[in-house]
């Protein structure tokens, strides 16, 4: 599923995947191109990490997606049952 961070295309999500990306302070906007498009925005802290998931369900005819902020240890945990997806953004 195409997942873009600031209106550019960062890359596609699959089943238990995740991005890693580092971005300067500010406002920041993570959107999820599915069925339907879902969008978080972040104003974002420096030396902070932030963990969003990508909640996937069946839709009418393709999958849809919801993105929350989840708390650390909750994206801890599950960046550990995850791999690394590949980035179009450094």
């Amino acid at each position: 599923m195409p997942v873009t961070l600031d209106g550019k295309i960062a890359g596609k999500t699959a089943a238990e995947t995740y991005f890693k990306w580092t971005v300067n302070p500010g406002k920041h906007v993570i959107t999820s191109l599915t069925e339907n498009t879902a969008k978080i925005e972040l104003d974002t802290q420096p030396e902070r990490n932030y963990f969003i998931w990508q909640e996937v369900k069946m839709g009418m005819w393709a999958a849809r997606s919801q993105l929350h902020e989840v708390s650390r240890s909750e994206g801890e945990n599950g960046v550990l049952e995850c791999k690394l997806a590949e980035t179009e953004i450094k």
